[in-house]
């Protein structure tokens, strides 16, 4: 497939009702594609395919929550392929994979028409060479489709393009932006077994809704493949969190109540966890291990919307 060109600043693709994708260079040399579809926008990262923005058309609040760049992560970092450390307990290689570093390229981009409730479309890839090679190994194509209409919609195709099996974990790592974490709930895994990282991995299983409360982190990874939601009551708001090819759903918040015991430096960082929480479109755990065979090609999806309560 012919890659497009990625020249800055340009405008990649609109409509005649106003929809359209422009690339913005940033001082610090970052390439930033824009996405807009009526009143909804959002903002993709090349380095990573980092989803930094989004803002539904139904509140203008940002659904996404992402700190200043000298801060840390934020967005939706892209795992691939191994969630968390290295299977093999290899600490030289990245935790949560080498792609969300990695810069992508433009594949291709396209405006629809906005009163037939088409999206606007940019696809990313990126594939395998001598460094991904040193880290992992096989041959393969990576591609993001980023859509945005009513909802965003993420789709992360993985394909092996080699001559033998590989096997893969991978997620959207999402950090969704909320009022105040101990005052939102998490609706949709009532009943779903899980792990609690925060609890020695205990095997537990969830009762009702999940709320967080701050008397310990958040760290946990469901065996469910269900639509959740985050209700967000001083926001008005809930964000609604589907998804396909996916059979682990991970909730993480690190903020806790009582920072008398913290360092300066995680005091601060833990005021900023406050307004966050990741509810992550994952396969991670134990039997979720996804195994390509030469030319097989597998689909993680995640679409996310938001309206008000």
């Amino acid at each position: 497939m012919m890659e497009e060109e990625s020249t800055c600043p340009t405008l990649m693709a609109d409509s005649e009702d106003g929809n359209r994708i422009f690339m913005e260079c940033t001082d610090n040399g970052e390439q930033l594609i824009h996405l807009h579809h009526l009143g909804s926008q959002a903002v993709v990262n090349l380095r990573g395919a980092r989803v930094i923005s989004y803002i539904s058309v139904s509140d203008q609040l940002g659904v996404i929550w992402t700190p200043p760049p000298s801060e840390g992560e934020g967005g939706i970092p892209i795992v691939w392929p191994w969630f968390g450390a290295h299977p093999e307990g290899d600490r030289s290689k990245p935790f949560h994979g080498f792609v969300k570093n990695r810069m992508w390229s433009i594949r291709s981009s396209k405006v629809g028409v906005a009163t037939a409730c088409e999206p606007v479309t940019i696809i990313l890839g990126t594939s395998d060479d001598e460094s991904t090679m040193q880290l992992f190994g096989h041959s393969f194509d990576l591609t993001l489709s980023i859509s945005l209409a009513d909802r965003l919609t993420l789709v992360l195709k993985t394909s092996n393009k080699g001559i033998d099996e590989f096997h893969i974990t991978a997620g959207f790592h999402t950090y969704f932006n909320v009022k105040e974490v101990d005052s939102i709930s998490i609706e949709g895994l009532d009943g779903a077994q899980y792990i609690d990282f925060a609890d020695e991995k205990q095997a537990k299983v969830q009762h009702g809704s999940l709320t967080c409360t701050g008397e310990m982190e958040v760290n946990r990874i469901y065996s469910s493949g269900s639509t959740c939601e985050i209700r967000d009551p001083k926001l008005e708001r809930k964000i609604c969190i589907s998804k396909q090819g996916s059979q682990s759903t991970v909730v993480w918040s690190p903020w806790i109540q009582d920072n008398t015991e913290l360092s300066e430096h995680r005091r601060l960082e833990n005021e900023r966890f406050h307004g966050m929480v990741c509810v992550e479109t994952a396969n991670c755990g134990d039997s979720d291990v996804v195994y390509l065979q030469p030319g097989q090609s597998v689909e993680l999806i995640a679409s996310i919307s938001s309206s008000p309560i």
